[in-house]
């Protein structure tokens, strides 16, 4: 499954505060520094990645206002990217009716348009099977690329790639 959401390059993020849309208004949320630990000193919920502190204090602004964690823990990043850049989003699912592109060069030259044009793209796993990644948690699409490498063959070949980050920072594909 896959979100977008064009982010506006007018997009100000202010300090300790965070800004989102229901119901046609802004709403600001304030938040302070604490955030939930386990029983080993981790983080609860949000992973953060080195010093990077933003990402835990945005999830906490963003529990707190739809109501707490739980809310947020089996939420779609379709609803978060509304609240967040009070943009609509577009979903496309591989298992639903939408339309998508029937070969997978379809698929990466639409994802590669959506990345151009600075759209935030997200995918979820649905299929276990096969997969060592995190089921049912939801990949950044960080970029999209062509490469070319040596097939056993000896021949050259193309190859195109999508990268992928899962929020945490501690998987990347």
């Amino acid at each position: 499954m896959l979100f977008r959401s064009k982010v506006s390059s007018k997009t100000i993020i202010q300090e300790n505060s965070n800004f989102f849309k229901a119901d046609g208004q802004q709403i600001r949320v304030i938040v302070d520094d604490r955030l939930p630990i386990n029983s080993e000193g981790s983080l609860y919920y949000a992973q953060s990645v080195e010093s990077a502190f933003w990402y835990p204090l945005l999830e906490k602004a963003y529990a707190k206002f739809r109501g707490s964690y739980e809310f947020i823990e089996y939420g779609l990043p379709m609803e978060s990217f509304f609240h967040l850049t009070k943009r609509k989003p577009v979903s496309f699912d591989n298992e639903s009716t939408t339309p998508l592109p029937s070969t997978s060069f379809g698929m990466y030259s639409k994802l590669q348009k959506l990345i151009n044009d600075q759209c935030l793209v997200t995918c979820k796993l649905h299929d276990p099977q096969g997969n060592n990644q995190q089921y049912g948690s939801a990949f950044v699409v960080v970029d999209v690329m062509e490469k070319r490498r040596i097939s056993n063959d000896g021949l050259v070949e193309q190859r195109n790639f999508v990268k992928l980050r899962h929020p945490s920072g501690r998987i990347k594909i």
